[in-house]
């Protein structure tokens, strides 16, 4: 697009650089809910299939959906059934 080399503009601080993938990442909810009187309204299970489920639906929309329901993990997800429901849903 324009013949321009962006290391001749662009000025790159390595302390200041994180990792792309962080190891851990943990919460604790303790002091929001202390000081600010804040209660969480979704569960921990809730909320990771909530994201699965999100997920999901973007793979489809890519249509990637086959891919993701219709492979061999759909039967092995099939086990329990509120993840059966959830990939039947989508």
């Amino acid at each position: 697009m324009v013949d321009l080399d962006y290391q001749d503009w662009v000025v790159t601080d390595p302390a200041l650089l994180r990792p792309a993938e962080v190891e851990s990442l943990l919460g604790d909810p303790t002091r929001a809910e202390t000081e600010l009187k804040w209660k969480r309204e979704v569960s921990f299970e809730n909320m990771i299939e909530r994201m699965v489920a999100a997920d999901i639906q973007r793979y489809q929309s890519m249509g990637l959906g086959k891919a993701i329901t219709g492979g061999p993990r759909s039967k092995s997800a099939s086990t329990g059934s509120k993840k059966k429901t959830l990939v039947n849903e989508l």
